[in-house]
């Protein structure tokens, strides 16, 4: 159990109960694509809950197909990033040069 997005928590495919999904208010709207289950983990957080990885569970990923243009997907991933880190006071991603690069483009 812990908080780090990746190894205590991490992907698309979790399970949470229905308690807790009604105890955090459910899902975060405001984050709709990358940094979901970063925002799960702040929500359960909020609520003295840690999550946790199943090591034996198995999910098969075949391919996004989500996507269509580079400017969609930017929008999905660092529009993402820049949302949760307003919203949740938070610094992810600051001194990557993708995120600088995406962040200069904005203005």
């Amino acid at each position: 159990m812990g908080d780090v997005c990746g190894r205590h928590f991490g992907g698309w495919c979790f399970m949470i109960s229905r308690e807790l999904w009604k105890e955090i208010g459910g899902f975060d709207t405001d984050i709709s694509f990358w940094f979901s289950d970063n925002c799960v983990i702040e929500q359960v957080k909020s609520v003295g809950v840690l999550p946790m990885l199943v090591p034996k569970s198995i999910v098969h990923h075949l391919r996004s197909m989500t996507l269509m243009s580079r400017e969609d997907q930017d929008s999905l991933t660092w529009g993402q990033v820049e949302t949760f880190n307003q919203k949740y006071h938070q610094e992810q991603f600051l001194k990557d040069p993708r995120y600088q690069e995406w962040r200069k483009s904005q203005k």
